[in-house]
């Protein structure tokens, strides 16, 4: 009987959400949020890392100084989450700690990356090996992506059945 509620009731929480996400709170509550949401965490998270990793691996092995590396990867990184983790690791270097020391606490980068940037630093390669674990989890990414499309095919089916059934009636 109250079937105009339903997409009244959806533009009003897609509204909310595109209004949140204009401050400052409401887009650090959305990325946190987007790594939450089981179905994109995957995906968004490998994209996060990708990002950070490849863009610090390639300053790091064309000489750029760490500090100025660190930054442009919290900028590059595309989540205030992120952002904020390579700014305590800027922050961190520049207390004089490695890289790893910093990242060991965190929840944003899987404990592997972490033991492989360790090993980076201890053996001189961690630009090499950071390209390399951004290399892997390019391809995490590209599955996650598929993965995601394969999900959301069905969806797009039944919506788009749905508007048809919709103009037919």
């Amino acid at each position: 009987i109250y079937w105009w509620l339903v997409p009244i009731g959806m533009a009003c929480i897609a509204s909310g959400l595109v209004l949140l996400s204009k401050t400052e709170r409401g887009c650090c509550f959305m990325d946190k949020m987007k790594l939450k949401f089981p179905v994109i965490r995957k995906m968004l998270r490998a994209l996060y890392i990708t990002r950070s990793l490849q863009t610090l691996g390639e300053l790091v092995n064309a000489g750029v100084p760490m500090m100025s590396s660190l930054e442009v990867t919290g900028n590059i990184a595309g989540n205030r989450n992120y952002h904020a983790l390579w700014g305590k690791v800027a922050n961190g270097v520049k207390e004089g700690r490695r890289i790893n020391e910093v990242l060991g606490g965190t929840k944003l980068l899987p404990v592997p990356v972490i033991q492989m940037i360790a090993a980076g630093e201890e053996s001189g390669k961690l630009g090499d090996v950071l390209e390399e674990i951004s290399e892997y989890y390019d391809r995490v990414l590209r599955d996650a992506v598929k993965t995601f499309t394969s999900l959301l095919e069905p969806v797009m089916i039944v919506f788009m059945g749905g508007i048809v059934g919709f103009i037919a009636m």
